[in-house]
């Protein structure tokens, strides 16, 4: 964090930030806000050319919705990224695009439904996640990505009459209204020539993936639509993502040749400033008082709870969520804030009743098997029962009934 703090201190910042992973993308993000700099930060997408990437399906989006809000902001901005993400092709400008469903329009309910399928959205009976579609006669239930929520749009005939978000847990409708709603793409925004030239790469692909659409492979088969982003984007790396190269490139198929890496400009060490962590955070500033001083904190609440006078002028107050602890010869940067790890919501949408054998699912981690049923196993001498997934060359996943939270059923983008 204090060599990229130095740099952007005393540098014009890129076009393109890579650091090492997620984690010091993050820091980065939170030094760049510090010097009011927008920023758009990529996830860290840790899989191998060919991967069925439905294991990866949180992280494809999150790299969707980010470039997508790069792309639609018209001002000074830093793309920030980790070394894996970066070192493959990404998506282009003109893969990104929205549309608006306004109160009163009238709607090609068949436009709209070819529409959504060239751009990823599942068609499902029951919306209850991003990326999902649902039509029922007069009813369309969908979730962008763009958004938080789901919404519902109810038609006259063909007009559109009334647009609500509605909770995915019970289905039920809010009261307000809204006027419009804007629906980006869940994959990528293709148009039909687009959409069946990268179907008929998938059909060409000889790996053992279940079942080959454009969510589980279709990132790899972009070819003229995705770019290296290091190659067009004024580009800084930081040495510790320098030293992530070898690691990463075990498989180097498809990615940005390693050699290219070495010729950005890069991020060295600095001693202008280090990282502080003290024990005793007003001894450590009593010590240091003859500094500039800011403290960072989320909330007010906060400052007054570690017992900071708010009406102290020698402390330069900033009320932001970052996490930023530097110290200078002349300057102290401290953050009240604790870094919180993010939990994955992890809601059961099947019944192990509700399979069978021969049924796709597809599993958070090692993607889409095929679910053979549920059988005892003894272990260290008490008898459970597990979900048997099977996969490809017969390999089969064993999962205690208990956690059938990783599994999904695997519903495939189907006719229209």
């Amino acid at each position: 964090m204090n060599n990229i703090f130095t740099y952007l201190k005393h540098n014009t910042p890129p076009q393109l930030l890579i650091v090492a992973d997620d984690a010091q993308a993050i820091q980065a993000q939170f030094v760049a806000q510090y010097f009011d700099i927008e920023t758009f930060v990529l996830s860290d997408l840790r899989a191998n050319y060919g991967d069925d990437l439905l294991a990866f399906s949180s992280e494809i989006q999150e790299i969707t919705k980010t470039l997508e809000d790069y792309y639609e902001h018209k001002g000074k901005k830093l793309l920030i990224s980790p070394l894996r993400t970066a070192s493959f092709p990404l998506p282009k400008k003109e893969c990104f695009d929205t549309f608006t469903l306004e109160f009163g329009e009238t709607v090609n309910i068949e436009e709209l439904k070819s529409k959504l399928y060239n751009w990823g959205y599942y068609f499902v009976d029951i919306v209850t996640a991003q990326g999902e579609v649902s039509i029922r006669g007069d009813i369309i239930d969908i979730a962008p990505l763009n958004t938080d929520n789901a919404y519902r749009v109810s038609l006259f005939d063909d007009e559109i009459e009334s647009i609500r978000s509605f909770d995915i847990e019970n289905q039920k409708s809010h009261k307000e209204e809204l006027e419009s709603l804007k629906i980006s793409a869940a994959f990528l925004a293709l148009d039909e020539e687009n959409f069946e030239v990268i179907n008929e790469r998938l059909q060409e692909d000889h790996s053992d993936t279940f079942v080959k659409d454009i969510h589980s492979l279709g990132f790899w088969y972009l070819d003229s639509l995705a770019q290296f982003y290091p190659t067009t984007l004024q580009t800084v790396i930081t040495k510790d993502a320098l030293e992530e190269i070898e690691e990463a490139y075990i498989f180097e198929e498809n990615r940005l040749p390693k050699e290219q890496f070495l010729t950005l400009d890069k991020i060295f060490s600095s001693e202008e400033y280090s990282l502080a962590s003290p024990a005793n955070i007003h001894e450590f500033l009593e010590f240091h008082k003859e500094k500039k001083i800011t403290i960072i904190s989320a909330t007010e609440a906060k400052v007054k709870a570690h017992d900071f006078d708010l009406s102290n002028k020698n402390i330069n107050y900033v009320f932001k969520p970052w996490i930023i602890n530097l110290i200078s010869k002349d300057e102290v940067i401290l953050s009240l804030n604790k870094e919180v790890k993010k939990k994955k919501k992890r809601k059961v949408k099947l019944l192990v009743d509700e399979l069978r054998n021969g049924d796709l699912v597809v599993h958070e981690e090692y993607g889409i098997g095929r679910f053979e049923g549920v059988n005892p196993i003894t272990v260290m001498g008490a008898v459970r029962d597990f979900v048997t997934v099977v996969y490809a060359g017969e390999d089969k996943l064993f999962i205690p009934v208990e956690n059938i939270g990783v599994i999904d059923r695997y519903v495939a983008t189907g006719d229209i």
